[in-house]
C-alpha cells in the first residue's frame, strides 16, 4: 500500500511576511520504492507565513488551477512506482 505525504521544502516570503510561492512536494512511497510530483503554487498572495498551517498550504495548492487533483496525483505516483517494481527496460553503462 502506498503512502502518501506533503513536504513543503521552501515557501518564499515579502518583506511584509506575506508567502509569495510554495515549493511543494507530493511524495508517495511504498517499501523500497519512492515517486513524488513536485511543483511550485503562486497563488498565494497575503497569506501570513506566521500562521499559515499545513493544511493551508495543501488547499492552496490544490486550488491552483494548474494543479492535478489530489486522486490524479496519486494515480500518477502509483503507476510510476508500479513501473519501478516491473521494469520494461534496465539501463546499463560498459566501461571499455
Amino acid at each position: 500500500m502506498i503512502t502518501y505525504e506533503w513536504i513543503f521544502p521552501e515557501i518564499e516570503c515579502n518583506p511584509q511576511n506575506e508567502i509569495k510561492i510554495i515549493h511543494w512536494k507530493y511524495v508517495g512511497t511504498e517499501g523500497e520504492y519512492s515517486e513524488c510530483v513536485y511543483a511550485s503554487c503562486t497563488n498565494s498572495e497575503g497569506i501570513d507565513f506566521d500562521a499559515v498551517t499545513k493544511q493551508q498550504l495543501i488547499q492552496c495548492v490544490l486550488n491552483d488551477q494548474l494543479t492535478l487533483t489530489e486522486n490524479q496525483m496519486q494515480q500518477n505516483i502509483s503507476d510510476k512506482i508500479e513501473k519501478q517494481k516491473t521494469p520494461q527496460s534496465i539501463s546499463k553503462f560498459k566501461n571499455f
